[in-house]
């Protein structure tokens, strides 16, 4: 009894309650169906990660076709000016708008993206679009004026992701360095390891000195930047906004044929054949497509993912008003609770649908390769099994 108490007690009555509810008040059930839960929702870990690393480096390396370098991302900032203003740039204008992009960066599409984004939100906050192109780059540069006042709230969305990507990475890659630099002084340097002690400050300045410098000869990398972003920012893609604005760029670019961004990321066979599967039919129809994979998989898949990340129960819904008040009549003690729960994993079930959907579109090998690993299925039969006896039995 007395270690029954204590789980509870760490594990919180309220996160507990379902779980009571659903085994009638019996504690000891109901922390092993909690058990149950935690290594169901376990089993999708693996397979949700191979979902979100292919989705994301196969975006990132389609976005690489349109902000591959410093030139083209300039033409795109101009093509799009161009239209905003309703006339051509001047050869001064021009000028400034590739003044304005670094020529190099580690950060490759990235960076580009991020100044590409910047130009866009200070376009669409400009009240005279004419003046526009004498921005300074200072004032450009500047979050608090244009991007508080832009109108596009995805291109909010998309810059603020790269930025606190960007500075997370620059963060976790400082810690390191300054772990790393600290170890390093107290071994190679005398005076260090003897003031360091005495005057913490100073050394605190002396490891910052060298960390800076370190920075400057190993700073971050596109590849670290991507790992470092969420999952909602590449489904945001998929948005309606973000996809009619990547959409009209390639047209302006004169590569119609990539006008289907993002979905061009999956294979287009695969895609065919979902297209059939799902009655879309003719040329024009990526529109519907890439409605269809966001609504129905990519956001059920990222809300799901969102559960399981934040210990959230995958095995619970609530019960339909026609069933409770059969149940409260058979069993009155459910009566102090608000909401009603039943076991139920055909959400589950459905979400591992949809991410073999994914990964299929993506690459078939892809599939197999995930499908090889892991065994979410023989999970799945073995929970449902389990769980059957709980609906059983206990409710």
């Amino acid at each position: 009894q007395k270690q029954e108490i204590n789980i509870e007690s760490f594990l919180s009555p309220a996160r507990l309650s379902r779980y009571v509810q659903v085994c009638h008040g019996n504690m000891v059930q109901a922390i092993e169906l909690y058990q149950i839960q935690a290594r169901f929702s376990a089993s999708f870990v693996p397979l949700l990660s191979v979902f979100e690393v292919s989705l994301r480096n196969a975006i990132s390396s389609h976005l690489e076709l349109f902000f591959e370098d410093k030139n083209s991302t300039a033409t795109q900032i101009i093509s799009v000016l161009e239209k905003k203003i309703k006339r051509k740039l001047t050869q001064q204008e021009e000028e400034y708008v590739f003044e304005t992009l670094p020529f190099q960066t580690n950060l490759g599409w990235i960076e580009y993206l991020k100044y590409f984004l910047i130009w866009i939100i200070a376009s669409d906050s400009s009240k005279n679009k004419e003046d526009l192109i004498f921005l300074t780059h200072k004032n450009l540069m500047k979050d608090s004026k244009y991007l508080q006042e832009a109108a596009e709230k995805t291109r909010n969305f998309l810059y603020k992701n790269i930025n606190k990507a960007i500075l997370k990475t620059e963060d976790d890659l400082r810690k390191k360095l300054k772990e790393e630099q600290r170890v390093l002084l107290r071994r190679t340097n005398y005076d260090f390891k003897k003031r360091e002690n005495k005057d913490k400050e100073w050394a605190r300045r002396e490891i910052d000195k060298s960390v800076n410098n370190r920075l400057l000869k190993q700073p971050i990398t596109n590849a670290q930047v991507v790992s470092n972003t969420e999952l909602g920012f590449w489904t945001h893609f998929f948005d309606y906004q973000p996809y009619n604005m990547f959409k009209d760029l390639y047209k302006n670019m004169g590569k119609y044929e990539l006008c289907a961004a993002p979905t061009n990321i999956f294979n287009k066979k695969n895609l065919q054949k979902f297209a059939i599967e799902n009655r879309i039919k003719g040329v024009g129809s990526y529109s519907k497509l890439n409605k269809k994979i966001n609504l129905d998989y990519l956001q059920v898949i990222r809300e799901f993912r969102n559960r399981i990340a934040h210990n959230e129960p995958i095995i619970f819904t609530q019960m339909r008003k026609s069933a409770q008040s059969n149940v409260l009549k058979a069993n009155p003690e459910l009566r102090k609770y608000d909401k009603l729960v039943t076991i139920d994993i055909s959400k589950a079930e459905h979400v591992y649908s949809c991410i073999n959907t994914i990964l299929k579109l993506l690459n078939e090998e892809l599939y197999m390769f995930a499908d090889f690993l892991y065994t979410v299925e023989k999970d799945l039969i073995h929970v449902n099994e389990y769980l059957t006896y709980f609906k059983r039995n206990k409710v």
